[in-house]
């Protein structure tokens, strides 16, 4: 065999083996996205029960605006998952979830996600998904979050996270909550839950 030939040769054979550790690694980086995006996936909060408690004026009353879908191109819906995001600000109070509670554009109750008070714990945060094809609540939905905390002016950020993707389009857009005064209205919710 002539030399041209065996260096021709040897270059194709660290070709091949450099392709195929590429392919291998290429591989691998792949299904650690994967697994990745799995162990990111939405999961419920598991967070703790919290004491019974009186409603007082220490309770507060966050109300939300939040969109199953929106109106664009002539009236046509375009679909939303929402993202109720709850995020307490404070490093050394806990707050007391006592509700939260997502209504319908005619102000109809959808859904109460919390069937008993949790404690979020200082800096932690909470978050209650909407998925994509749950159109109950309408264009005009929104969440009320009724709050309390030890901290008397304690500012919990309390936001929905808008998002929708698809035929090479998305969109994405947060809501802020709006601390509301607490009245015997707030206080009627605090006691009926669906």
């Amino acid at each position: 065999m002539q030399p041209k030939y065996m260096v021709r040769d040897a270059v194709i054979v660290i070709c091949v083996i450099l392709l195929i550790g590429a392919i291998a690694w290429l591989g691998r980086a792949i299904n650690s996205i994967e697994s990745l995006e799995q162990k990111l996936g939405y999961q419920e909060p598991s967070l703790s029960h919290a004491p019974k408690t009186n409603v007082t004026d220490e309770v507060h009353y966050t109300y939300v605006p939040a969109y199953s879908h929106v109106y664009a191109s002539g009236g046509k819906a375009h679909l939303l998952e929402t993202t109720l995001s709850i995020r307490n600000t404070d490093p050394e109070h806990a707050m007391i979830l006592h509700s939260v509670q997502y209504f319908s554009t005619t102000g109809a109750m959808v859904r109460e996600y919390l069937p008993n008070p949790v404690t979020l714990r200082p800096m932690a945060s909470a978050e209650y998904l909407l998925r994509v094809r749950d159109t109950k609540g309408g264009s005009g939905a929104n969440f009320v979050v009724l709050w309390s905390s030890a901290r008397r002016n304690a500012l919990p950020i309390i936001e929905a996270v808008m998002v929708a993707t698809g035929n090479d389009k998305a969109i994405s857009f947060t809501s802020r909550g709006i601390l509301m005064p607490f009245t015997q209205f707030s206080a009627a919710l605090f006691r009926t839950r669906p």
